[in-house]
C-alpha cells in the first residue's frame, strides 16, 4: 500500500511518518479473536515542518497470537539458528544465541522483502513483524515504531551508524528470553538512489544536505546555488503556508521559509514573496545548529 501525504507546515503532536507506517502495518492484519491490550513504543520523532512527512511506506500485517507458537523454546522448532545449506542461502536475518536463554538478531538485508523476515522469524518459533521503509540520512536505522504484547521484557534494538544504501548500515535486535510475540517493528532505512523518503529529518541536521548552512531566508535562487554545489536541486515547492499549496515553481527573489528532505540529492521548498518572521525559539535553535559547524 502506498500513500501520499503532503507534508503540514506546522509538526504534528508525534511523528507522522512513524503513525502511519504502524498503521499501515495493522491494517493488513486478517481478522483475528479480541487481543490483549498490546503495548506500543514510538522511538522516534518525525517532525513535519522541516521534515517530510510521508510518501510512502510499506504495508504489513501482525500474525495472530498464538499461530507459529509453543511452549518450548523458539528456536526448537528448527534446531540452532543458521544452520543448514538452505537457511544459510536465504537468511536475511542472523540469529546469535546471548547466553540467557534471548537472542541478538541482526539484519542482514535491509531491503529484503518484509515476508522473508516473517518466514524466517516464524521458522524459529517467533511471531514477529518487521518492515523498513526510505528515510533521510539523519534517521535511516532508527526504530520508528515497536509493538508487543504489553507484558514481560520487550524487545530492544541496537543501530550503528548508517551511510548510504549497502554501507555500514547494521540493525540489532535482542530479543529476551521467554519472548515469542506478536510484535511488530518498523525502522527507517538509507533510501535507493531515486527512492522518495518515507521519513525525513530536519533539513539542516548533520548528514542531511543543509547541515550547516544557514538556509532560511535566503532566495530561491541562492539556495539553488548551495544546493548545486552538492549536486542537489529542490523537487517541488510549496507556498501560501497557511495552505501549503503545490508550486511547480516560483520566482527565484522569493525567500525560503522551509526546506524537507524528499528524495537523495531532492529537496521540498516552503517558500514565499516576503521573508519568514522567526521566533526567539527558531533563532535559538537556528544558532544551536550552527555553532557546532567549522
Amino acid at each position: 500500500m502506498v500513500a501520499a501525504i503532503d507534508p503540514a507546515p506546522l509538526p504534528p503532536e508525534r511523528g507522522p511518518g512513524a503513525a502511519e507506517l504502524r498503521e499501515n502495518i495493522l491494517a493488513a492484519a486478517s481478522p483475528a479473536p479480541a487481543r490483549r491490550a498490546r503495548r506500543t513504543r514510538w522511538a522516534v520523532v518525525i517532525p513535519a515542518a522541516g521534515a517530510l512527512a510521508v510518501a510512502g511506506v510499506i504495508g504489513a500485517s501482525l500474525l495472530p497470537p498464538g499461530r507459529g507458537t509453543g511452549g518450548s523454546d523458539p528456536a526448537a522448532t528448527t534446531g540452532r539458528p543458521g544452520i543448514g545449506p538452505q537457511a544459510a542461502a536465504a537468511a536475511t536475518l542472523r540469529f546469535e544465541p546471548t547466553g540467557d536463554g534471548g537472542y541478538k538478531v541482526t539484519v542482514k538485508d535491509l531491503y529484503a522483502d518484509p515476508e522473508r523476515y516473517r518466514a524466517e522469524f516464524r521458522k524459529r518459533g517467533f511471531d514477529i513483524r518487521l518492515s523498513f521503509t526510505p528515510a533521510s540520512p539523519s534517521l535511516a536505522g532508527r526504530l520508528v515504531f515497536a509493538e508487543d504484547p504489553g507484558t514481560g521484557k520487550p524487545i530492544e534494538h541496537v543501530i550503528k551508524d548508517c551511510d548510504s544504501p549497502g554501507g555500514g548500515c547494521a540493525v540489532s535486535l535482542k530479543i529476551p528470553a521467554g519472548y515469542r510475540g506478536p510484535g511488530a517493528l518498523g525502522f527507517a532505512r538509507p533510501a535507493k538512489p531515486g527512492e522518495q523518503y518515507s521519513s525525513a529529518g530536519l533539513a539542516d541536521a548533520p548528514g542531511e544536505l543543509l547541515h550547516c548552512v544557514k538556509w532560511r531566508n535566503l532566495t530561491v535562487d541562492d539556495l539553488r546555488a548551495v544546493l548545486a554545489k552538492k549536486n542537489a536541486k529542490i523537487a517541488e515547492f510549496r507556498v501560501n503556508m497557511a495552505k501549503s499549496e503545490p508550486a511547480a515553481d516560483v520566482p527565484g527573489d522569493w525567500r525560503v521559509h522551509d526546506v524537507a528532505p524528499w528524495a537523495p540529492g531532492e529537496v521540498l521548498v516552503w517558500a514565499d514573496e516576503r521573508p519568514a518572521e522567526l521566533t526567539p525559539e527558531q533563532r535559538a535553535a537556528e544558532d544551536k545548529a550552527l555553532a557546532s559547524c567549522d
